[in-house]
């Protein structure tokens, strides 16, 4: 299959284990048929996979995912459709973001934030720091001042919202949504988004992959219906960490699936 040849090659590209990726483990994921039937609709050719002379616009179109490559052909930036995407995802959309750059995320975000002021809903920005996220939201052009003072744009740290004695806890997270929400409402808003960010070299070394991969299985299967949420993976870290089981695993566990350059529902 084509494209099941090309996702192979996209974890190729992010593992130093070629012989982990195994043609059972491929063939039997239900994320993986995902993937690659949303990238069967894109109408990638064979010339592609064959590096041909439709290279160009292969790089354009998928490669997006891929850690950063200083190539003049490597699109650096998302593209438009993806960003659209984001900013269009309804109450209860539950979507894995993988990205790989700071400037891929900003964007990516910001459509995301800006997508919700439009529809008069709040945005809740989960981050390890005030820091990580004035930098990432400056990054992405978002008025973060006025938008704060509207009500429009809150940040919440990492270590308040998920973690429980050093734990990733779905009972603490669903009670505080519960709470965001309550607040969303008092507020006027129609409903709210949560852009998560999954920063490995600040979470406690007690969370493993298998963690990361059981909590959002979990949050998943009852997102609260007010609300759309993205969760976000550096998609080097995330390999490095938990190799590519960790990567198919959160496509399964996720709604939606996006990089730069593709969304699709999974």
């Amino acid at each position: 299959m084509v494209v099941e040849t090309w996702v192979k090659r996209f974890l190729l590209r992010l593992t130093d284990d070629p012989e982990a990726v195994s043609s059972q483990r491929w063939e039997s994921s239900p994320g993986l048929s995902s993937l690659t039937g949303a990238l069967e609709t894109r109408a990638i050719s064979r010339d592609i996979v064959v590096f041909s002379q439709t290279w160009q616009y292969f790089g354009r179109q998928v490669l997006y995912a891929l850690p950063g490559r200083s190539h003049p052909w490597y699109p650096m930036s998302a593209s438009q459709e993806v960003l659209d995407y984001v900013a269009n995802l309804t109450p209860t959309a539950h979507a894995v973001f993988f990205y790989d750059a700071d400037k891929v995320a900003a964007e990516v975000f910001a459509a995301f934030v800006n997508g919700g002021v439009e529809r008069k809903q709040t945005t809740y920005f989960v981050s390890p720091s005030r820091e990580v996220y004035t930098h990432l939201l400056e990054l992405g052009r978002v008025k973060i001042d006025e938008l704060e003072k509207a009500g429009h744009l809150n940040h919440i740290s990492s270590a308040e919202f998920y973690f429980d004695g050093g734990r990733l806890s779905c009972k603490k997270v669903l009670e505080n949504a519960q709470i965001l929400i309550r607040r969303t409402h008092e507020s006027g808003f129609k409903a709210m988004r949560l852009i998560s960010m999954a920063d490995w070299d600040s979470l406690p070394t007690s969370v493993s992959a298998p963690d990361v991969v059981a909590y959002e299985r979990a949050i998943g299967k009852i997102c609260p219906p007010e609300m759309s949420a993205i969760c976000s993976y550096n998609a080097r870290k995330s390999i490095d960490r938990g190799g590519h089981e960790f990567f198919i695993d959160l496509l399964q566990a996720h709604g939606h699936i996006v990089f730069k350059g593709l969304a699709s529902k999974t």
